[in-house]
């Protein structure tokens, strides 16, 4: 009886460190880090109980965290859908924790209601740079405005 009872704790614990393990590798819940920036980030949706934007990049794939490559031109586009729902305010350098206060060579500027630019800055780092920006945004329906903080990564 005394193992039987190991085996069946035994048992439970295998068990809950596989449940765990197994819903901290679901890649719909958690981006990949540091993925590689294709064409420009795409703002799709938003959830205002997280104040959250959707970013995607040209492949589909989160761009909430993305790698940029020294001078390379950032484009921000809200699809038409967001349009019609959200206005962006400002993209700016979040100053609290600024990796680099030179991360960008031209700061995020709007070219139009539903576009904006970055330019990063052309010399490469010694090491790699976190750069925490923000996205200002206004839910048109109600005026409230959220802030919603992605990151860029530039490698050495």
């Amino acid at each position: 009886m005394k193992h039987s009872s190991r085996f069946i704790a035994m048992l439970f614990v295998c068990f809950t460190i596989n449940f765990f393990f197994s819903s901290c590798n679901n890649s719909e819940k958690f981006a990949k880090p540091g993925q590689l920036l294709i064409g420009p980030i795409n703002i799709r949706g938003y959830d205002t109980s997280d104040s959250s934007l959707t970013l995607k990049d040209d492949k589909k794939n989160d761009a909430s965290w993305v790698k940029v490559s020294k001078n390379q031109v950032i484009n921000w586009n809200v699809t038409d859908h967001a349009g019609a729902l959200i206005a962006i305010d400002t993209i700016a350098v979040d100053t609290s924790y600024s990796g680099d206060p030179n991360f960008f060579s031209t700061a995020p500027h709007r070219l139009g209601p539903l576009k904006w630019q970055a330019q990063i800055k052309n010399s490469s780092p010694a090491k790699i740079i976190l750069e925490k920006y923000y996205i200002k945004w206004t839910l048109k329906s109600t005026g409230k405005t959220y802030i919603f903080d992605p990151l860029l990564q530039l490698n050495p």
